[in-house]
């Protein structure tokens, strides 16, 4: 559990200022921890607000407002500057000025307005995970003594509502965007969101998972452990991503094209029996359990244009 603390105690047009932000959000951490007990232990700050505070006052912003906290429950982590995009040298600069009050760094990327082609959406995608990557090697010459967590903890493949959210074009950009954050050093990905009420969720009104939002429960499910080399014939058509851990190996495959492939997986080292399959297509999810491997190791896989499979031995 993370809290964010948006803006100062004016609210959402408070000028954000460090001396008046650090009393302020000391004093949220004493109802919650202290008063209450809630034990939580993330807290970010602002939200969005690199465009009114330079690097160094947003570094000054984070570093009162640690120390204030951390007079109050020193257990705590404080993180941000949750800033709009992956921008590495605004989000560097700012580590650079607090460290090392600051105790992970956390930004937001989007795909666009919602208007944009699925092809643009994947291009920013694989940008983002770019970013990452460059944030974290500037992140480890800066924090050399302590490892500064990432997390890309608001994305969606636009800021708008838009119908692709909920479908197997959504779920494609945030396949690239969950397993690229990984991959690239970053620790964290949340897509916004995932409440029922609001109209960029991955929920239905009624709580209930769109196409796109089954990509999650897989990730959740089946992809935690150690992360394994896999590759692509074609890294920019097709992105591969696997994971083995004591109870499952898994893979996800992201077809990126408007056209069906076949693909012939192979594993080095290892051979598998029967596996589950996982499709998020255009006509849906759908799953098959049981599926024998040597057959469809034969035969291939047929990855849908635009679609994400997960394949899971158990």
């Amino acid at each position: 559990l993370m809290i964010d603390v948006p803006s100062g105690p004016q609210g959402e047009k408070d000028p954000v200022d460090p001396d008046a932000m650090a009393p302020f959000i000391a004093g949220l951490l004493k109802i919650v921890n202290v008063d209450n007990k809630f034990g939580v232990k993330y807290w970010e700050l602002p939200n969005e607000r690199e465009h009114i505070l330079s690097a160094a006052q947003m570094a000054e912003l984070l570093s009162k407002a640690s120390k204030a906290m951390k007079k109050i429950d020193p257990s705590i982590l404080v993180g941000g500057p949750a800033a709009e995009g992956i921008n590495v040298e605004y989000i560097a600069d700012v580590v650079q000025r607090c460290y090392p009050d600051i105790d992970f760094v956390t930004a937001h990327t989007y795909g666009g307005d919602g208007k944009q082609s699925p092809d643009i959406s994947y291009k920013s995608a694989i940008s983002a995970i770019n970013d990452v990557h460059a944030l974290r090697d500037r992140l480890s010459s800066i924090a050399k003594e302590k490892y500064l967590p990432i997390f890309v903890d608001e994305y969606n493949i636009g800021w708008d509502p838009n119908p692709d959210i909920y479908t197997h074009l959504g779920a494609v950009y945030f396949s690239i965007i969950q397993t690229g954050v990984i991959e690239s050093g970053g620790d964290v990905s949340t897509v916004w969101d995932f409440s029922p009420p609001h109209g960029m969720s991955v929920v239905d009104r009624n709580g209930n998972l769109t196409a796109s939002g089954n990509l999650f429960t897989l990730m959740n499910r089946y992809f935690y452990g150690e992360v394994v080399i896999a590759q692509s014939s074609n890294p920019d058509g097709l992105r591969a991503f696997a994971v083995k851990s004591p109870s499952t190996h898994a893979a996800l495959l992201s077809n990126l094209t408007d056209s069906p492939v076949i693909v012939g997986p192979k594993f080095a080292g290892w051979q598998g029996q029967k596996f589950d399959q996982y499709q998020i297509t255009a006509s849906g999810y759908s799953v098959a359990k049981g599926l024998h491997w040597n057959a469809a190791a034969d035969k291939g896989i047929r990855l849908e244009g635009r679609s994400v499979t997960a394949i899971v031995f158990r």
